[in-house]
C-alpha cells in the first residue's frame, strides 16, 4: 500500500484503464472460430449470359486477353523469338501477323537465353526501341515458389510470359500428373491474381508430333495451345487448340539475322528477328512408321504384278502375307489390319 499520503493515487485510473481493455476485448465465447458460412452459387439464365460484355481478345481470333495458353516447340524452333515478338506486338498494340492486337502491360520472365541481344537485335531492326509497355524478369523464378512475389508488382490485366516452363520448374518431374497438377495450379493462380493472360512456353517431347512434352494435362487444361515447327529456314506457328475460337490458324515466319557489331575479339555479335514469311508452308516430312513402309512396299509390288493401276484387297492381302516375316497366320492378320 502506498503509505504516503501526498502521492497520487492511481487506483481509479488503473480500474477505469482495466474496464475499458476488457470492454474493448471480446467475450471469451466471441473468440472462438465461427463456423465457415456455406458457399452459394450464382445461377445465370441464358440470357444474362448471351448478353454479358463480350470479352475482347488480346490477340483477336488467336489469344483471349484473360486465361492460360502455351507456346510450344521443339528446340530450334523459334519459340522463344517468336514469344519475344508477340510480347513486343501486344506492348505497342500492333498487329501481329495481321491479327489485331490489344495495348497490353507485358510482363516477361526470361529464363533461358540472352535477352539483351535479342532485344538489341529487335531495336536495329525495327529502327525502335521496344515498348516501354514490356519489362523483363531475368531472376530464378520458381512457379511454386515465386508467384505471389511476382504477381504483387504486375498490373491488373497484364499479359505474362514464362520462358520456359522447364526452366521454371526446377525439382519438378514434368511427366507426373502430381507435380503436373501443382504447376497449372501455380499458373492459374498467377492468372486469378493478375486477371490477364498467362504465356507459358514450352518445349515438345522427344517425337515432336506428340505434341507437347510432359503430363497430358498441360495440353488439357490450356485455353489455348499454339505449334511452332520449322522445315528448313522456314518456320511456322499453328494454332493447334482453342477453346474459345476457331483453332488450325496457321503462319509462316522466317528468323532473320542481325549484325549487332564485333566483340572484343573482332567476332561478329548476331542475333535474330521474327520476319512474316508469305510463302507456301510446308511442315517437316515426318518418316513412315516401319508397319505403314512395309504396307506401301507390298501394296507398290502386287500392283506391279498385276501390271494395274488398282488390284482387290484380297490379292493385297495375298502379297503382304507371302512377303510378312511373322510365324503363325495369327500375327500376319493382325499386321494387316
Amino acid at each position: 500500500l502506498n503509505s504516503d499520503p501526498c502521492a497520487p493515487d492511481y487506483a481509479d485510473a488503473i480500474a477505469k484503464a482495466r474496464a475499458e481493455f476488457l470492454a474493448a476485448c471480446p467475450a471469451k465465447d466471441e473468440q472462438q472460430e465461427q463456423p465457415e458460412q456455406p458457399k452459394r452459387f450464382t445461377f445465370y439464365s441464358a440470357a444474362d449470359l448471351i448478353n454479358a460484355p463480350q470479352q475482347t481478345d488480346a490477340i483477336k481470333s488467336v489469344a483471349q486477353s484473360y486465361g492460360v495458353i502455351t507456346i510450344y516447340g521443339p528446340s530450334g524452333s523459334g519459340k522463344s523469338f517468336l514469344s519475344v515478338h508477340m510480347a513486343n506486338c501486344l506492348g505497342y498494340g500492333s498487329a501481329f501477323f495481321g491479327f489485331k492486337t490489344q495495348i497490353k502491360q507485358v510482363v516477361y520472365i526470361n529464363l533461358e537465353g540472352s535477352m539483351k541481344t535479342r532485344l538489341a537485335a529487335i531495336r536495329a531492326d525495327k529502327k525502335r526501341d521496344v515498348s516501354d509497355n514490356v519489362r523483363f524478369v531475368t531472376e530464378p523464378f520458381h512457379i511454386l515458389k515465386d508467384v505471389e512475389a511476382v504477381a504483387a508488382d504486375i498490373p491488373e490485366g497484364a499479359v505474362v510470359f514464362i520462358d520456359t516452363l522447364n526452366a521454371a520448374s526446377p525439382g519438378l518431374d514434368e511427366n507426373s500428373s502430381r507435380d503436373m497438377g501443382l504447376i497449372l495450379e501455380a499458373a492459374k493462380k498467377l492468372q486469378q491474381i493478375t486477371k490477364g493472360l498467362v504465356v507459358i512456353v514450352h518445349h515438345s517431347g522427344k517425337d515432336a508430333s506428340k505434341g507437347l512434352r510432359g503430363h497430358s494435362s498441360l495440353y488439357a487444361a490450356m485455353d489455348a495451345v499454339i505449334e511452332v515447327g520449322r522445315n528448313g529456314d522456314s518456320r511456322y506457328w499453328r494454332l493447334a487448340k482453342s477453346k474459345e475460337g476457331r483453332d488450325g490458324i496457321r503462319r509462316g515466319f522466317r528468323l532473320k539475322s542481325v549484325g549487332l557489331g564485333y566483340d572484343e575479339d573482332g567476332e561478329p555479335i548476331t542475333s535474330c528477328v521474327v520476319e512474316e514469311d508469305n510463302t507456301p508452308l510446308q511442315e517437316e516430312a515426318k518418316p513412315l512408321t516401319p508397319a505403314l513402309r512395309y504396307a506401301i512396299e507390298t501394296l507398290e509390288a502386287v500392283l506391279d504384278r498385276y501390271k494395274r493401276y488398282t488390284v482387290t484387297l484380297e490379292q493385297w492381302r495375298e502379297e503382304f502375307y507371302a512377303r510378312h516375316t511373322a510365324d503363325n497366320l495369327n500375327a500376319k492378320k493382325v499386321a494387316f489390319r
